[in-house]
This record gives C-alpha cells, sequence and structure tokens, in this order.
C-alpha cells in the first residue's frame, strides 16, 4: 500500500493533547478558558474530533472487508490491549503510590477489584483512599467515552450485516435521527428513563456525522470558507438547541478539510507510531498524581508542562510494547488512501 497522504495521525495526536490540556484546568478547580468560546470545555471538542474522525474511518474499513467477525476482532485489538493494560496500571501501580490505605488493605478492597470492571467497559469511578484530596477523586476520568466508541462500532457492525450501510439515505437517516434524539431528549428531559445520557447521543451524532461523510467522499467539496462558516455557526450557537446539529455538522467537516486539504506533517513518524490512544488512557492519571504530589502548587502550566512528556513516555511505550504487538498479527489498516491532487476539491476513494 502507497504511503498515505493525510493529517489523520496528527488530528488523533492533538485532540489527545487537547484533553490533557482541559483536563489540567478542572483537576486544577480552574475553569477551561475554551469554554468562554464555544459553551464547552476544550476536551469535550476534542473527544468530539476523535468521535468524527472514528465515524468516517471505521466506516471505511467496514466496507474494505465486510466480515462482521474479522471487523469486530480489527475493533477489540485495537481498543482492549492497551485498555487492560491501562487500567491494570491505574489499579495496581498508581493506586498503591497513592492510597491513603496500606498497600495490604488497598489491595484486599474490593473496591479495588470493582475497578477491573472496565475491562469489560461497565464503569468504576473510584479506587480505595486514591486521590481524596484532589479536587476529584476519579483515578482514570477519560475512560468513560470508551463504552460509547464500543457501542458506535457495534452500531456499524449491525448496520452494516443489516445491509443499511449501503444506502445513502439511511446513514443519512440515522445521522438525523441521532440529532433529532438528542434535542427531543434535552428538551422533554426524558434521557434518564430510557437511558440515553445526551451527551452520549451527541457523540453518536458526531460519529454518524463522520460515516455520512465517508458515503459521501467522492461528492463533498472540502473547502476553506465551509470550514470557516460551519465552525462560526457551531460556536455563534454556543448555549442554544442549534449547537447539537451545527457540531454534529462542523466537526466531521473540518476533520476532514483538516486531514485532506493541509500539508501532510510527519507522515513517516505516525506511519510507524500512534501515540493518541496511549496519551488517552494515561493522561488523566498522570495528571491526578502530578496534582496529589505538588498539592496546591499544581497550576495548570505546571500540569501540562510535567504531564505531556510523562504521558507521551508511557504512550509510547504503550504502543511499542502493547498496542502495535496486538495489531501485528494482522495489521489494521487506518489509513484511507492517497490524497488525489488532482482533484482538489472532492475526497478520493478509500482503497486499500
Amino acid at each position: 500500500m502507497a504511503r498515505r497522504r493525510d493529517n489523520f495521525g496528527l488530528l488523533r495526536l492533538g485532540a489527545a493533547t487537547a484533553v490533557l490540556v482541559s483536563h489540567a484546568f478542572g483537576l486544577t478547580s480552574r475553569d477551561d478558558p475554551f469554554r468562554a468560546i464555544a459553551d464547552q470545555t476544550l476536551g469535550d471538542a476534542a473527544v468530539a474530533v476523535f468521535f468524527a474522525i472514528s465515524g468516517f474511518l471505521v466506516v471505511g474499513s467496514w466496507f474494505r472487508d465486510p466480515n462482521p467477525l474479522r471487523f469486530v476482532g480489527r475493533r477489540a485489538k485495537r481498543i482492549w490491549p492497551g485498555l487492560a493494560v491501562a487500567v491494570l496500571f491505574t489499579a495496581y501501580v498508581v493506586g498503591p503510590i497513592f492510597t491513603r490505605l496500606s498497600v495490604t488493605d488497598y489491595l484486599h478492597n474490593g473496591g479495588t477489584r470493582a475497578f477491573l470492571s472496565w475491562l469489560v467497559m461497565v464503569p468504576s469511578h473510584h479506587l480505595p483512599g486514591v486521590f481524596t484530596s484532589n479536587t476529584l477523586s476519579v483515578p482514570n476520568g477519560s475512560l468513560w467515552t470508551l463504552p460509547i466508541e464500543v457501542k458506535a462500532y457495534l452500531l456499524v457492525a449491525v448496520l452494516g450485516v443489516a445491509g443499511a450501510l449501503k444506502h445513502r439515505w439511511l446513514v443519512w437517516a440515522a445521522w438525523l435521527l441521532a440529532i433529532e434524539g438528542v434535542l427531543v431528549f434535552g428538551v422533554f428531559n426524558v434521557a434518564p428513563a430510557v437511558h440515553i445520557w445526551p451527551r452520549e447521543g451527541y457523540l453518536f451524532a458526531v460519529f454518524l456525522g463522520g460515516a455520512v461523510l465517508y458515503h459521501e467522499r467522492d461528492r463533498v467539496p472540502l473547502r476553506a470558507g465551509l470550514v470557516a462558516a460551519l465552525v462560526a455557526a457551531w460556536v455563534l450557537s454556543s448555549g442554544t438547541a442549534m449547537q447539537v446539529p451545527m457540531g454534529a455538522a462542523a466537526i466531521p467537516y473540518a476533520c476532514l478539510w483538516l486531514a485532506y486539504r493541509t500539508r501532510p506533517v510527519f507522515v513517516r513518524f505516525f506511519d510507524r507510531v500512534d501515540l493518541s490512544y496511549g496519551m488517552y488512557l494515561y493522561g488523566y492519571p498522570v495528571e491526578q498524581g502530578i496534582r496529589a504530589t505538588l498539592g496546591g502548587g499544581a497550576t495548570p502550566a505546571i500540569m501540562i508542562a510535567l504531564g505531556v512528556p510523562i504521558t507521551a513516555a508511557l504512550a509510547y511505550m504503550s504502543w511499542r510494547f502493547v498496542e502495535r504487538p496486538a495489531l501485528s498479527a494482522k495489521r489494521v489498516e487506518l489509513a484511507v488512501g492517497q490524497l488525489d491532487l488532482q482533484r482538489p476539491k472532492v475526497l478520493p476513494q478509500v482503497v486499500d
């Protein structure tokens, strides 16, 4: 396969780093300055970027090999090995270091074992005696998105097996339905009754926005002016019901424009190393550890300055010794083909 010519690798790494930067404010009891711009944190926007990119690439993965077992296997190899090591690291390395309990009491506490439920995507938000003096005691507040991501993968598999992904109008309908669902649930406050979290519905809408753009990849023009207009509309709609549809349209479109219409950066590096998942998995516990160590002296700037290199080192070890070996048996291709420089207004076909 020819070397890919896109900036998806850089976008993913940038989004993971943005999540870390955003948490540096929340974990030190400061307001994220991005909230004043778009009525949400920088981390919220970065998570939406992940889902938009995932919607585009994962649907492409299905079409390249529409076998449900292999599809699920590829997704599992991408998610669970890194997650498993990160959960064990948090529970049995970070936990014993920062718990107020004795190590023996900590290891025998049922709460420590309960944290391992993350391995089957069941949230567990605390470890016994860990980070209890911090602003928040959650050991890894980034993991909440992973069950939603897995549900989105399963949705793709179900729609693919049912044949719905072959029909553009059904993909558009799913996207519009997701947007409508978030709006309706928000207005009538019925989310708790149906066990759907509006934030979760919004991420599904963004994911499906990426899926729509995959279907329209040979038709949709990628123009800087349209990116600017959509992003401006999204920002101006902050605090209103229109922010949901604006975000579900603007973020996927902006991601594709940034991936295909900007000069590819460090392409060879991202072909060999993908730190984004590890940065996402380890950033929060690293910052919590910094906060617990420095106490009130931990400012956002210090959290970022210390957190980025420490997390990057852990992310590299995760990639080198966990994620890449798990994928090496049969490489999961995240690339979407080369950019056709002769067709500057239209996305190229996705090819292997």
